[in-house]
Parts: C-alpha cells; structure tokens; sequence
C-alpha cells in the first residue's frame, strides 16, 4: 500500500485501487488499519455528496418524507421522482408541506420541456461548398490541363 499526494488530492493505493483521503494531514497520519478500512467501502463521488446536501425533511403521513436539497443550480424539493425548484426568495429551510406540495404539483402538471441540440432533432443546414471553376494553366513543355479553383459564392 502506497500514500499519496496526487493531481485530485491525497490518496492511498493497493495494486490498481485508488482512494481518496479527506485531507493533506491524514496523508501523514494513515496507518494499515484505516487504509484497510477505507478499501474495504465503496468508491464515493465527492461531487455527488456535494450535489445531495440535506437543507430540511419534511414528514408527510401518507408516505415517504419530502427532502429540501441544496442543488447544483440552486435549492429543490424531490419526492423521491418528482424534483421541484425552490423560488428565488424563499427559504428553503422553512418551507411548508402545504408549499412543498404545491411546487411538486406544478411541475408534475407542467408540460415537458423541448429538448435541445441535435438529439432532439434540431439539424443545422450545411454551409454550401463553394463552387469550383476550371481554369486553365498555361506551361510551355507540358500539355494543357485544367484544375479547379474555389470560387467564393
């Protein structure tokens, strides 16, 4: 086993497995036992802990809880399928269930978006090539012969 110091951060290394440490001072501190530990977990994505932060639960009684989460784009309410975002000047952490619902009905009644980009069948037209013209080139030993030149349109 191998620490660390890498392009994303301090790791440890066992053969071709890789993981992550939280810190530059645990590269320092690390024994077997908390190397072994932190092989024997899963990979995590610290990108995806980052995108999953918890602002508020809220406690429905006929299913599962309602979660407020921080997002990428800002904060959202999901009830698990649905994702609903939060409106700029609202506080997210005192958001109601009454309200959480209302936002999670109004973007399941809302119509789909339209895709973007070529996927969504949006082509561009090409650019026409430009036409090509014969001139002809005048050589003293040679025969005459003819190439093409592009002419702007």
């Amino acid at each position: 086993m191998v620490a660390g110091l890498g392009r994303f951060g301090p790791y440890v290394k066992h053969g071709d497995d890789f993981r992550s440490l939280e810190n530059d001072e645990e590269l320092f501190t690390v024994d077997l036992d908390h190397a072994l530990r932190l092989f024997s977990e899963p990979k995590r994505s610290r990108r995806r802990q980052a995108a999953k932060k918890v602002i508020a639960s809220i406690v429905r009684p006929e299913g599962a809880p309602l979660q407020v989460l921080e997002g990428r784009y800002g904060p959202y309410v999901t009830d698990g399928e649905t994702n609903a975002s939060v409106p700029k000047g609202t506080d997210p952490g005192t958001l109601t269930l009454e309200a959480a619902n209302d936002l999670l009905e109004a973007r399941r009644s809302a119509a789909p978006r339209p895709g973007r980009g070529r996927a969504a069948g949006v082509r561009r037209k090409k650019a026409a090539a430009p036409t090509a013209k014969k001139v002809k080139t005048a050589s003293a030993s040679k025969p005459k012969r003819t190439r093409k030149v592009a002419v702007p349109s």
